[in-house]
């Protein structure tokens, strides 16, 4: 079994991409409100609305930055023999065997994973995972893709070779029972010609017998 992780040094990325995201939307807000009420005396109650709209804005950062770090720390995928298991925060953990993988489509920014029983079933970030981990993951369920898709192709040559088979004993046995019963219809044939030659010889006796009366 190997257990694969998010990068952590990603994590430092995460936390300043939300204080871009929401320091910048704080400040668009904050100067669009004084240029609208500047002059007025609605200018006053900024006075009290911009702390809240800073506390609010502080307490929606740290707590994004809390759940991505929850993600980054809980998140595991578990490669075992013929299984891959994923667990993730507040999420039911996604199971299912090697053999069941359909396709593996990669993409730029990871790969998507299909199984029989659904189509992208499991996605894998390339951005978050350390690169030699992402790579080999890639290459071992891409092998398994392709594992699977060469026995499926087998099995349907194998049908189609029985279907056949199958046809051509149906056919054997078809052209049997024809020559069963065209040589039934022969012999009852001459039966039936052998009987109206009797029949004939007697009716001709009976005709001479009215004559010879």
């Amino acid at each position: 079994m190997k257990t694969y992780t998010l990068d952590q040094s990603q994590l430092a990325k995460e936390k300043k991409s939300i204080i871009l995201m929401y320091g910048i939307t704080l400040l668009v807000l904050i100067a669009i409100a004084v240029s609208i009420n500047w002059g007025r005396e609605t200018m006053r109650s900024l006075l009290w609305l911009i702390p809240m709209m800073i506390a609010m804005y502080v307490f929606m950062g740290i707590r994004s930055y809390k759940q991505r770090k929850a993600f980054y720390e809980g998140y595991k995928l578990e490669l075992f023999d013929d299984t891959l298991v994923q667990n993730q925060p507040r999420m039911s953990e996604l199971k299912f065997p090697l053999s069941d993988i359909t396709n593996v489509e990669v993409q730029k920014k990871g790969m998507l994973i299909s199984i029989k029983q659904a189509k992208n079933v499991l996605g894998v970030s390339k951005d978050v995972m350390k690169e030699g981990d992402y790579e080999e993951l890639k290459t071992l369920l891409t092998s398994w893709a392709e594992r699977n898709a060469a026995q499926a192709e087998t099995v349907v040559d194998d049908a189609i070779e029985q279907a056949e088979e199958s046809g051509e004993t149906v056919v054997e046995s078809t052209k049997e029972v024809v020559d069963d019963i065209k040589e039934f219809i022969a012999d009852k044939a001459e039966d039936v010609a052998e009987a109206a030659d009797q029949v004939a010889d007697k009716v001709k006796d009976a005709v001479d017998d009215l004559k010879d009366e």
